[in-house]
């Protein structure tokens, strides 16, 4: 039996104006996911946060923009044998202020009309995902 690795991770639950949520691809991928990554040693998981929206989507953040939904782990979408567990924030942009880098190859806003024609990641299906359909209400 494989060996399972575990990755941490901080990702966002990005909503803008209209409250349509941000959804990200990365190259050679097949999922969408929330923006953000791997937390480095010695990062808090929102320092990890404002670095992989700086050079995911070319987003500058601060702390009070952030605010903690929860944590949760689940089996990754984009990497075999592996497991994650992430710290997931919200966070408010216009929708304007989104920039597609690095290894992102889409991007997208969500709405509540269309959300189900993408194929979502196992941690923004299982834990973003219904926590922003709420807001939807």
């Amino acid at each position: 039996m494989a060996k399972t690795n575990h990755l941490h991770l901080a990702c966002a639950l990005i909503t803008n104006e209209y409250n349509e949520m941000l959804i990200v691809k990365k190259q050679n991928t097949e999922v969408f996911i929330m923006p953000g990554g791997k937390i480095e040693h010695g990062e808090t998981p929102e320092q990890a946060l404002q670095r992989e929206l700086l050079e995911e989507i070319k987003t500058s953040i601060n702390l009070q923009q952030m605010t903690l939904l929860g944590h949760h782990t689940t089996i990754a979408s984009n990497e075999k044998n592996t497991q994650v567990t992430a710290r997931i924030f919200h966070i408010k942009l216009a929708k304007t202020q989104i920039k597609v880098a690095n290894e992102i190859q889409e991007a997208f806003w969500m709405n509540y009309q269309d959300y189900t024609k993408y194929t979502l990641a196992n941690l923004l299906k299982e834990f973003s995902l219904p926590i922003w359909l709420k807001m939807q209400v």
